[in-house]
C-alpha cells in the first residue's frame, strides 16, 4: 500500500512544490534520494540473492533490501531489532526493568507475513488507517478522524525522513556518554561475568564460568536470518527436506536478473514512479456561469 502512494503520488508532490515556490528547492536531496531507494526495496528486478539448499538443491531469491532509515517499513523494522538486540546484548545490565511494549504474537506474525488471506484482510483494514489521523475530540461537524488525500499524506511522511548522519538512538541518564553514575553500572553486573570478562575467574567452576562468559563479538550489525530466527522464533535457512541453505550468488547486473527472473516466471520489471498528476480543475457552477 504504501509503496503504491510512494510510486503513484511523489512525482505530484514534487511538481506541486515547484509550482508552489519556483525559487526554492523543493525538497531535500537526501529526501529525494530516500523515496527513489524505498522504491527499489525488495524489487526482484534490482538485483537479489540466490539462496539453494545444500542437500535437495532447491533454490528460492531474495531481493536486496534499500537499508534506509527513514519511511520504509522493512529496513526500519530490521534496523529496530538490530539496535534492540545490541542494547540486550551489549548495553543493558542484567537487572530488573520496567517497561510496556506492545507486541504481536509470535504465531500471529508468521500469520501476518505469509498468508495472503490475512495480509490482504490486514492491509485493507490499514488503507483507511495510514491516511487518516484520529482527532482528540470530535469536532463541531461530528467528524473524529481526518481523512487526507495521498499528496498531503506525503507531504507528512517525508517530513520524518532523518538526515544524513544524524543519530536515530540517544541515550540519556545513566547509559549517555557523560553520565555521572555510568561506573555504577557495573555494581549491577554479577561477579561471575565480570570476572569472566577480565579473565581473572579463579574460584569458580568451569561451567560456572563458561555459562556466565560474555556474548562474543558480533559484527555491526546481525544478519536478516539471525535477526528473524531472534524475532519470529523461525529459522529461514533450515529447509524443509532438513537440509541447510546458503547464498551461493549475488545478482546485480540488470540484464542477468531479467533473463534469470523471467525463466523463474516472476515479476521482471522494475517499479518507476508515475508521471506527475495534474492539479484537479475546480468545479465551475453551469448555473451561475449562464447567469453571468
Amino acid at each position: 500500500m504504501l509503496h503504491e502512494l510512494v510510486a503513484g503520488h511523489t512525482q505530484t508532490l514534487l511538481a506541486e512544490l515547484r509550482d508552489a515556490d519556483p525559487d526554492g528547492g523543493g525538497l531535500p536531496r537526501y529526501v529525494e534520494r530516500e523515496l527513489a531507494a524505498y522504491l527499489r526495496c525488495g524489487i526482484l528486478a534490482h538485483g537479489f540473492a540466490r539462496v539453494r539448499c545444500q542437500t535437495c538443491h532447491d533454490e528460492i531469491v531474495v531481493a536486496f533490501s534499500c537499508k534506509r532509515r527513514g519511511i520504509c517499513p522493512s529496513c526500519t523494522a530490521r534496523r529496530m531489532a538490530d539496535t534492540a538486540a545490541h542494547l540486550v546484548d551489549r548495553v543493558l545490565p542484567r537487572a530488573p526493568y520496567r517497561q510496556w511494549v506492545f507486541t504481536v504474537p509470535k504465531p500471529l506474525r508468521l500469520v501476518l507475513a505469509r498468508d495472503p488471506a490475512w495480509t490482504g484482510w490486514v492491509v485493507s483494514g490499514l488503507t483507511m488507517v495510514a491516511s487518516s489521523y484520529k482527532l482528540k475530540r470530535p469536532w463541531p461537524d461530528g467528524r473524529t478522524h481526518l481523512v487526507m488525500e495521498p499528496v498531503a499524506f506525503l507531504r507528512r511522511l517525508v517530513g520524518i525522513i532523518p538526515p544524513p548522519r544524524r543519530h536515530l538512538v540517544r541515550y540519556s541518564g545513566v547509559f549517555g556518554p557523560a553520565g555521572k553514575h555510568r561506573a555504577k553500572l557495573r555494581a549491577l553486573v554479577p561477579a561471575a561475568d565480570r570476572c569472566a570478562e577480565l579473565g581473572t575467574c579463579t574460584g569458580l567452576t568451569a561451567s560456572t564460568t563458561s555459562s556466565a562468559a560474555p556474548p562474543p563479538s558480533r559484527s555491526r550489525r546481525l544478519p536478516w536470518a539471525d535477526l528473524l530466527r531472534r524475532v519470529f522464533a523461525d529459522d529461514v535457512l533450515q529447509c524443509p527436506c532438513g537440509g541447510r541453505r546458503s547464498v551461493i550468488a549475488f545478482v546485480t547486473a540488470p540484464a542477468l536478473a531479467n533473463t534469470l527472473l523471467t525463466a523463474l516466471d516472476l515479476a521482471s520489471e522494475p517499479i518507476t514512479f508515475a508521471p506527475a498528476r495534474a492539479p484537479p480543475q475546480a468545479e465551475l457552477d453551469w448555473d451561475q456561469a449562464r447567469r453571468g
